[in-house]
């Protein structure tokens, strides 16, 4: 589970914006990070996840932020 927060609502129902979510939460999935740090330092392409926000907030021009990453399993 990751939280990527934004400022309003219009970036968080914006398609790019989700698509973008989820392409991190795909990337946490396949790598299993043990910690929000560790999410943070993976490339995403040929950055890391921070390097990525950062452009992100410029093409959106929006503060966003990567606040929180939880691994969660279930008992079979």
């Amino acid at each position: 589970m990751i939280v990527l927060n934004c400022e309003t609502d219009f970036v968080a129902k914006n398609a790019d914006f989700v698509k973008y979510t989820e392409s991190i939460l795909d990337l946490a999935i396949a790598s299993n990070p043990a910690s929000l740090d560790a999410l943070k330092a993976l490339n995403l392409g040929n950055l890391t996840v921070t390097e990525t926000l950062f452009g992100q907030i410029g093409k959106i021009g929006e503060k966003i932020d990567l606040s929180a990453y939880e691994s969660i399993s279930a008992i079979k």
